[in-house]
């Protein structure tokens, strides 16, 4: 009894709160955060909470308990559906915000690198995925980019194997949202399209122009699931070639590489550089190194070479050193560059003569300015008295 006082003094005096019981309040608080997440989620959609309660979910994915990540993923997957909806029936304008769908998207994603061992069924997300990247080549707002950029890696390099129709039909999907994109997104893009490379060599013909089961079919890139657009029997990547002559030279660098890897060996396949990193987390690290919205450019923009200068001199002197210039041995030119010295000189007098003609008109207008000016600032004359007098005679 004695030694627990004694502890209890001292944590007293330290004025420090146990592990424990920390532990303890932060597991209350997650508790009761869970709650008002899972309650806007099922009963106000569409309140003004929903984009803080997701973004929320994916932050806190990882200390979400495992018996309450079912119920999680079904909700978030009528959620999706429930937006899908929306754009089907309302012309194509859903209701749901785009930086709603990324979040529930990063959300399910996150929860899915964190409990690997739960058998969810993910199509649904691939499908609304896949669905949603052309609304970010046309969205001003570009800072759900990185979100989406995760959702892909998470999705499609973190995961198990694919089929290669899904992963052609987003090969494709990327190479051409990387067209739209600023040039950190467009590397970030790039680099997840060399991960699916190297995870997936079957996806090489989109890469080679002269394969065999390229051309046999037709690209259905507006269906909603990737499964069935028929991304691998269409056409080659066609987007590289635009990416080459890319205005950043980091992108065109990367395009090049990228095609140059795509068709060479194994061993050249999955060589890596600055550009195409081999670790998936540096796609992050590209998007944040390039990003160009601080003002800088990387790499720097090369200062212009200096201008030499002008020698001056009048155009009489100028034309004078072409006509002393030794004439070239060719006659039939003579005649041109005759013609070429009368002409200038015919509009050198002209010039002349109109220049000093304005200048005689300015020169006019500015001595009469000066004179009214001096005329109005003159002060009166008074009359002196001889002129009174004489005017008004006394009688």
């Amino acid at each position: 009894a004695l030694e627990h006082d004694v502890e209890r003094q001292l944590s007293e005096a330290d004025a420090s709160v146990p592990r424990h019981i920390k532990q303890r309040n932060r597991t209350e608080l997650l508790k009761v955060l869970l709650l008002i997440y899972f309650r806007v989620l099922k009963r106000a959609r569409l309140s003004p909470l929903l984009p803080a309660v997701l973004d929320g979910l994916a932050r806190r994915a990882a200390l979400i308990n495992v018996e309450l990540v079912a119920d999680l993923f079904a909700t978030l997957r009528s959620l999706l559906l429930v937006a899908d909806e929306d754009a089907s029936t309302a012309g194509e304008t859903c209701l749901l915000p785009l930086r709603c769908r990324l979040s529930a998207l990063l959300a399910a994603c996150r929860l899915l690198r964190s409990h690997e061992s739960l058998n969810v069924d993910v199509k649904e997300f691939y499908t609304h995925l896949y669905s949603t990247l052309p609304e970010l080549a046309v969205s001003s707002n570009h800072q759900d980019l990185p979100s989406a950029i995760e959702c892909c890696v998470s999705l499609l390099v973190h995961t198990k194997q694919l089929s290669i129709d899904r992963v052609a039909a987003f090969v494709k999907r990327l190479a051409g949202l990387a067209l739209h994109t600023p040039p950190n997104a467009s590397l970030a893009l790039l680099a997840t399209v060399h991960a699916l490379l190297l995870k997936y060599p079957r996806v090489r013909p989109l890469f080679e122009p002269d394969a065999e089961s390229v051309g046999s079919g037709v690209y259905l890139g507006e269906l909603a699931d990737p499964e069935h657009c028929n991304a691998m029997a269409s056409s080659v990547l066609f987007e590289l070639t635009a990416l080459r002559r890319h205005y950043h030279p980091s992108v065109a660098r990367a395009a090049s590489e990228l095609q140059a890897a795509s068709g060479g060996s194994g061993d050249q396949a999955g060589a890596t550089s600055l550009w195409l990193p081999g670790r998936t987390d540096d796609v992050q690290r590209l998007y944040a190194d390039f990003d160009p919205s601080g003002g800088g450019f990387n790499p720097p923009i090369a200062l212009p070479k200096p201008i030499p200068p002008f020698k001056r001199g009048s155009l009489n002197t100028r034309l004078l050193a072409v006509q002393r210039s030794p004439q070239p041995t060719d006659t039939s030119s003579d005649g041109d560059a005759e013609a070429l010295l009368q002409f200038f000189s015919q509009h050198k007098d002209e010039a002349s003569q109109r220049l000093r003609a304005q200048l005689q008109s300015l020169t006019a207008l500015l001595d009469g300015f000066k004179a009214h000016k001096a005329s109005r600032l003159a002060p009166p004359k008074r009359k002196s008295n001889k002129s009174k007098s004489k005017s008004n005679p006394k009688r």
